[in-house]
């Protein structure tokens, strides 16, 4: 069983901070638990249906909170990895590395058996797909990273990228979420932080029963996934924008860009037609994230699998741009994207697709 704060204690952090929203989920494992022993499976779902309970009440306090659960699925090697499902209808089981029993590490459902049977107003997420899995978890909970068939799957909404670090594992993860947008797949990321309701400071399992580790790492918070809405939205709201790619992942810098022709505009996630295609960009930052540093156009030309990258050095909390991007001709089949970066942070957009 994992500790943490109480939800109603994340939502009161999440207003304290500035969030209008916070997505909460929690092991299937865990909570598939009975109150008393923790390790015994309640065929009640008591725990399950209290954190259901939990979420709802908030929603009447100011603060959205949308309910999820963290699934142990198999891979396509057989491997547990770890699918979220934000909004879900039932129980999703998954106890593969739940560690209750030793040596009964085989996964329960597979990341396609689990994805086919989603219900609609379900969304799913990769959690930290390409995240190193410790020598340990390896050996005696069966885990593994997220192969790329099973992120290629339909009904997986996009991948979990930043979580809580910016470090060695988040570089090459957008390294192969590139690759990933290059073969014409079209997967979003989002940002979380598998906090565990860390506030300021964060305990871990470094060996399993024996050692913890404390740091700054993963803190609440830290990494955010910011939605572009005219308007506030309930629950219904967030995951529908969540599901369309209209967002944004960051450690705090903002990003709103669009594509426009002489008919309309173009948001993250939406498929722009046509040649004549003109670009704005707004970027802006706070003293709390550090002045932006540089902005990047990336373009990603699916015909030859390759990405282009136009960059600008800036030193300031604000930067803009308009007009057609300094790339010349637009590619027959593709996408572009943003990265912009701050002295203490960093932001990345979902793409647009363009075709003529």
């Amino acid at each position: 069983m994992e500790f943490g704060a109480p939800i109603e204690g994340m939502a009161r952090m999440a207003k304290a901070t500035g969030l209008s929203f916070i997505a909460v989920t929690d092991h299937s494992y865990d909570l598939d638990d009975g109150l008393t022993p923790p390790s015994k499976q309640d065929p009640d779902l008591q725990k399950w249906k209290s954190f259901l309970n939990e979420c709802s009440a908030l929603e009447t306090k100011g603060m959205t909170v949308v309910p999820g659960i963290e699934v142990s699925a198999g891979s396509a090697k057989g491997k547990n990895v770890h699918l979220l499902i934000l909004n879900p209808q039932g129980f999703h089981r998954g106890r593969g590395d739940s560690g209750d029993v030793w040596f009964k590490t085989r996964p329960d459902d597979s990341v396609a058996e689990i994805l086919g049977r989603l219900d609609p107003r379900e969304l799913a997420i990769a959690a930290h797909p390409f995240q190193k899995v410790r020598f340990l978890e390896k050996c005696l909970l069966r885990r593994g990273n997220w192969e790329l068939e099973d992120v290629g799957r339909a009904g997986l909404a996009g991948l979990q990228i930043f979580n809580g670090l910016i470090d060695a594992d988040f570089r090459k993860s957008l390294k192969r979420w590139a690759g990933i947008l290059l073969r014409g797949q079209k997967k979003f990321i989002y940002a979380g932080n598998d906090a565990h309701g860390s506030f300021n400071r964060s305990i871990q399992i470094k060996i399993p029963h024996l050692r913890l580790r404390e740091s700054r790492e993963q803190i609440f918070g830290f990494m955010k996934t910011g939605i572009y809405a005219d308007e506030t939205l309930d629950g219904a709201g967030l995951l529908s924008r969540l599901r369309d790619g209209r967002c944004f992942a960051t450690t705090g810098p903002s990003i709103f860009f669009y594509l426009h022709d002489a008919r309309r505009r173009y948001f993250s996630g939406d498929e722009a037609a046509g040649r004549s295609l003109a670009l704005s960009l707004e970027m802006k930052s706070i003293p709390e994230f550090g002045k932006l540093t540089s902005a990047a156009i990336i373009l990603g030309d699916l015909v030859t699998r390759t990405e282009r990258e136009y960059a600008f050095k800036i030193h300031d909390y604000e930067f803009s741009f308009q007009g057609e991007p300094p790339f010349g001709e637009w590619p027959r089949r593709g996408y572009v994207r943003i990265v912009g970066e701050t002295e203490r942070g960093i932001a990345i957009s979902n793409p647009i697709w363009v075709t003529h």
